[in-house]
C-alpha cells in the first residue's frame, strides 16, 4: 500500500522518512528550500561522461508549471514518483506536484513501480525499462494510471504495441538535462499515434543547415540553443525526430542515421539488446558495425537486413555478453562500444 502526501508537506517529513523514501531526497529538499537561486543536476552519461550542470530554480518552475498546465494538473491530482530524485527527472515529478499543491506518492520499488499500488493515479513519469518491467509483471495495475509520461530511452515497436493494451495515456518524452527536463511530447498508444513531437507551450523550434534541432524559451532562459539531436522540421512547434549528430555514420560519404536503422531491426531481434555502430575504416572513412548483448546464442543472418541497402549492412557483427549501463539503466553507448571492440569478439554475416 502506497502512503500519500500533501505535496507542499514534504519538506517536513523527519530525516528517517525522507532517507528511507529516497536517499538523495533530504538533500534536494534542504537545496530547493534555501536562498540560493540555482540547483545543481548530473547529465544521464549514456552519451558521454555524466556532468554536472546548473539550472535556474525560477526556470525549473516554470517547466513544471507548463507540464501541469499541459496535462490539466492541479491541488486534487496524485502524482507517483518512481524515479530517483538524484536526476532530473525526479526532481521534475517532485517540483511539478509542489507547484501544483498536489497529492504525492512514492513508489516502493523502483525495478517494479507500481507492483504494490492500489490508489487511482492521475500522473507517473517512467523510464521504458521500467514500463516493461511493470507490464510483464503487473500490468493489471495500469488501470490505476491516468496519464502516464514515457522517458530516457527508446521505446521500440515492440513496447509501443502492448501500450495499446492498456487504458493509461501514454506520451514519450523529448527533453534533456539542459531543456530541464522534457520540452516536446509524442502520443503513443493511441488509436492513431503519431510519430510527431508536439512542443509545450512555452516552446518554439527551429534547425539549421545540417537539420539539428535549435530550443528557444524564455521560461526556460533558452535562446537559440543547438542540440545534438538531427529532426526533420515541420512547423516551429512540430518535428520528427531522427538521431543524433554524434551518432551519425560517413560511410563512403554516404550518411547514416543508427536510430533508423535500429527501428528496421527491432522485430527480427525482438528481446535482443542491440546497438548500430561504427569503427575506421581506410577507404570509406567509417564503416557501420551491429553490436549486440548475446545472452541466448543467436547467430545474425542475412535474411533480417532484407529491408537494408546494401551499403546500410553492417560488415561486423560484435558480440557481448552484458552492455555497460548508466546508474538509470540507459546503454552507454559509448562504453559498450569500447568494451567489445576490447574483447575483439565479432564475425561478418553468411552470404
Amino acid at each position: 500500500m502506497f502512503k500519500i502526501y500533501n505535496a507542499i508537506d514534504i519538506h517536513k517529513l523527519d530525516a528517517k522518512t525522507l532517507s528511507k523514501t529516497d536517499n538523495d531526497l533530504m538533500l534536494f529538499l534542504k537545496n530547493w528550500n534555501d536562498t540560493t537561486k540555482f540547483i545543481s543536476v548530473e547529465t544521464s552519461g549514456s552519451t558521454g561522461n555524466p556532468k554536472k550542470i546548473s539550472i535556474s530554480k525560477k526556470s525549473v518552475i516554470n517547466s513544471a508549471k507548463a507540464t501541469n498546465s499541459f496535462f490539466g494538473l492541479n491541488e486534487t491530482s496524485v502524482y507517483l514518483i518512481c524515479l530517483p530524485i538524484k536526476y532530473i527527472a525526479g526532481k521534475m515529478m517532485l517540483i511539478r506536484s509542489i507547484s501544483s499543491n498536489s497529492k504525492i506518492c512514492f513508489a516502493n520499488s523502483y525495478s517494479n513501480p507500481i507492483k504494490d499500488l492500489d490508489h487511482p493515479i492521475d500522473f507517473c513519469a517512467m523510464t521504458p525499462y521500467q514500463v516493461k518491467n511493470s507490464l510483464a509483471s503487473s500490468k493489471k495495475k495500469f488501470k490505476w494510471i491516468k496519464t502516464l509520461i514515457i522517458g530516457g530511452g527508446i521505446i521500440d515497436k515492440i513496447l509501443e504495441k502492448e501500450l495499446n493494451t492498456i487504458s493509461t495515456n501514454c506520451y514519450q518524452t523529448f527533453g534533456m538535462t539542459e531543456t530541464i527536463s522534457h520540452i516536446a511530447l509524442r502520443e503513443i498508444g493511441s488509436k492513431s499515434p503519431s510519430n510527431l513531437y508536439t512542443c509545450l507551450d512555452h516552446v518554439t523550434i527551429n534547425s539549421n543547415e545540417t537539420n539539428q534541432l535549435i530550443i528557444s524559451s524564455n521560461s526556460l532562459g533558452i535562446q537559440n540553443m543547438i542540440s545534438n539531436d538531427i529532426i526533420e522540421l515541420i512547423d516551429n512547434k512540430t518535428f520528427k525526430w531522427i538521431g543524433r549528430i554524434d551518432n551519425v555514420i560517413n560511410s563512403g560519404g554516404i550518411k547514416h542515421y543508427p536510430e533508423l536503422l535500429e527501428k528496421k531491426l527491432e522485430e527480427h531481434l525482438q528481446g535482443t539488446k542491440f546497438f548500430i555502430d561504427k569503427v575506421e575504416h581506410a577507404e570509406l572513412g567509417e564503416q557501420i558495425i551491429l553490436i549486440i548483448e548475446n545472452t541466448k546464442n543467436i547467430k545474425i543472418k542475412t535474411a533480417i537486413f532484407k529491408n537494408f541497402n546494401s551499403y546500410e549492412i553492417p560488415k561486423k557483427i560484435f558480440e557481448l555478453d552484458e552492455f555497460i549501463y548508466t546508474n538509470n539503466n540507459k546503454i552507454n553507448r559509448p562504453k559498450s562500444k569500447t568494451k567489445a571492440i576490447n574483447l575483439n569478439k565479432w564475425y561478418k554475416l553468411d552470404q
